[in-house]
Parts: C-alpha cells; sequence; structure tokens
C-alpha cells in the first residue's frame, strides 16, 4: 500500500468513527467516499491529487443525497415537540386579522406583538379586519380560531 492510499482510508476510518460522536449521517458518508478513493487508488482507477479529491467530492455528494435519505428511514431518531414559553404565553391571544385567510388553508397574516405573521385557520374563513384566538404555532405559522365578540346587554 502506498502512502496516498493509507491518507485516504485512515481518513476514510477516523470519518466513519466521527459519526458515533457527531450523528447526522454524513460523516459516515464522507468517511465511505475515502475510503471508496482510497481503494480506486489501490486497483489503479484513479491517479493524483486532483482525480482524488474530484473523486471524493462526487462520491461524498452522491452517498449523501441518495444513500443517507434511504438509510435515515430506517434508522429511529428521537424527536420531540415542546412549546417554547413564548408559544404558552401566545396561545388564546385574541389578534386581529390583517388579510384574509381563506377556508382553503392558505396563509394569511395576523397582527401579533406589533409584527405581521403568517397564519392559517383551523377551519373555515377569517376575514380581514375580524378577531381570532391563535390555538398554536405551526413552524412559523400560527394557526387561529375565529373569535366572535359578544357584545353584552347593559341592564339597569
Amino acid at each position: 500500500m502506498t502512502q496516498e492510499e493509507i491518507l485516504w482510508m485512515g481518513t476514510g476510518i477516523i470519518l466513519v468513527i466521527l459519526e458515533f460522536i457527531l450523528p447526522g449521517l454524513v460523516a459516515v458518508f464522507l468517511g465511505s467516499a475515502a475510503i471508496l478513493v482510497g481503494l480506486m487508488i489501490h486497483f489503479d482507477i484513479i491517479h493524483g491529487v486532483i482525480q482524488s479529491f474530484g473523486a471524493w467530492f462526487g462520491l461524498s455528494i452522491f452517498l449523501i443525497l441518495t444513500i443517507r435519505q434511504i438509510a435515515a428511514r430506517f434508522l429511529l431518531s428521537d424527536s420531540t415537540y415542546k412549546y417554547t414559553e413564548e408559544d404558552e404565553a401566545a396561545i388564546g391571544q385574541i389578534v386581529n386579522i390583517t388579510e384574509t385567510i381563506h377556508s382553503n388553508n392558505s396563509n394569511g397574516r395576523i397582527r401579533f406583538q406589533g409584527t405581521d405573521w403568517p397564519a392559517r385557520a383551523v377551519k373555515g374563513t377569517i376575514k380581514k379586519g375580524d378577531h381570532a384566538i391563535i390555538k398554536y404555532r405551526d413552524n412559523i405559522s400560527w394557526v387561529v380560531e375565529p373569535h366572535v365578540i359578544t357584545k353584552s346587554k347593559k341592564t339597569k
């Protein structure tokens, strides 16, 4: 084995091992590509530094964009969803509709905390100028439902 083969394969093995420390299914494919480059050098498929780096770059992109997607489907990951304190404080707040939210779930806009935010309706259409109640956040959009303001009768 030449020094160049050992360098590529050794780097590849280190990157594969680093996947256990830096999970994300990236380092393992960068390392696999480096090992494959070392094997291609060993079997005289590629020669020189430029071809080596070109092959490593191409293989890395290919492995990350194709094999990573397949592998991610089979590997279980821990994911949790938790409201932030800001989200919890916003839930139940009454907001003004600044752009009509249509029943087809298209994004409208609400005015909340001095800023316009994208919003979706739980159901129905909420017209511009009406009020709504914040139910929860979905990514950057607030999900709202219509708020009907009832007029109380004054009794004497």
